[in-house]
């Protein structure tokens, strides 16, 4: 009994540090810091490090310095809108989940804060629209078409996990 426990385990562990060490090894994963990120470096809201995202997007589309820092502008510049979404949608999820489905004014005030998710989904979108394309607009057709095919790759893997497609 103890002999056949012991080797379960043993296969058991061999098996786990294999899958991590094939996951760290993956190529299109920086490691498991990389590999949680969204957006190269940002979050869907703009929220994240932009210096991290430019030295990203650097990397993957060959940027020119100029290029580098008008994107690195553009990506400072949304970050307060993107932190402020992303701390609304947290206080709004907080009082999601604090309703009481017990009170009276249960379904009213459901309704008002499924409204208020909605409209900050639609300020989301838009402000990840507009950063997208501006920082379009300073890329070259080249450039443009690496950027469009790398989120179309990343957004098939995402619908493939059962995730949503990235913003296009």
């Amino acid at each position: 009994m103890t002999r056949k426990l012991l080797t379960t385990l043993t296969i058991v562990t061999i098996f786990a540090g294999a899958t991590a060490v094939i996951a760290k090894q993956h190529p299109d994963s920086g490691g498991d810091r990389d590999r949680h990120r969204s957006h190269e470096g940002m979050r869907p809201d703009f929220s994240g490090d932009p210096e991290r995202m430019v030295e990203m997007m650097g990397r993957h589309l060959d940027l020119d310095e100029t290029q580098s820092q008008t994107i690195s502008n553009i990506l400072l510049a949304a970050k307060p809108e993107g932190d402020s979404l992303r701390e609304r949608s947290r206080a709004n999820h907080e009082a999601l989940r604090a309703l009481d489905v017990n009170d009276a004014n249960y379904n009213a005030a459901l309704q008002d804060l499924s409204a208020e998710s909605g409209q900050l989904e639609a300020e989301r979108t838009l402000l990840r629209g507009r950063v997208r394309g501006e920082i379009h607009a300073v890329l070259t057709a080249e450039q443009q078409q690496k950027m469009t095919d790398r989120i179309g790759r990343k957004g098939s893997y995402r619908r493939h996990q059962g995730g949503d497609e990235l913003s296009n």
